[in-house]
């Protein structure tokens, strides 16, 4: 039975994702991730020319799950009190140590040295915003400001770092995170 293409790519990104787990996503070549599915070399390169570009889609795919966890959650959004709905959400993808995490903190560390990735990294943000701002009707200041919001994601993603680094050390502590964040969130509105 032939798979559609929505099956082929989540075998591919199923693959990549445990490749990448493996080998680490900078020592993972296109040679690795196709030995680890079904198609031939052709095939695979009729969906992703490269590891980067699986890695963008994995991504892609992590933003849209966490924003499927935010929807789930508007029904408690009271925006009197939106900055402390947001830092709930800031501080559960902080302390989320799922695989796509994992992959995550390896890229932040490798994009320092590759500009292609530090392109990637642009192209995520923009996304994770543009998604991001479709759930509220009333958009905080803060997401609105550039240099504002970039802070706020650098800092999100230092305690991602350390999180993953330190071996999710920070999960006990989510009540004085998220204290943290919204007192940031405050700050900066």
């Amino acid at each position: 039975m032939r798979k559609s293409k929505a099956q082929r790519q989540e075998e591919i990104l199923n693959a990549a994702q445990k490749v990448f787990l493996k080998k680490g996503f900078v020592n993972t070549t296109m040679e690795d991730v196709i030995a680890e599915t079904s198609l031939s070399k052709g095939g695979f390169y009729h969906y992703f020319k490269s590891t980067n570009d699986i890695l963008y889609e994995l991504m892609a795919k992590g933003i849209q799950q966490r924003n499927e966890k935010i929807e789930e959650k508007l029904d408690q959004l009271d925006y009197d009190h939106l900055n402390d709905f947001i830092a709930h959400r800031i501080t559960e993808k902080i302390l989320d140590n799922n695989d796509k995490s994992k992959i995550y903190v390896e890229f932040l560390l490798a994009k320092k040295e590759d500009l292609k990735l530090e392109e990637l990294y642009k192209r995520l943000q923009k996304k994770t915003k543009e998604e991001i701002l479709k759930y509220f009707r009333r958009i905080p200041e803060y997401l609105k400001d550039q240099k504002k919001s970039i802070f706020i994601c650098e800092y999100v993603n230092s305690l991602i770092i350390g999180n993953r680094l330190l071996e999710g050390g920070f999960s006990a502590n989510y009540e004085i995170i998220r204290k943290n964040i919204k007192n940031i969130l405050d700050d900066l509105s």
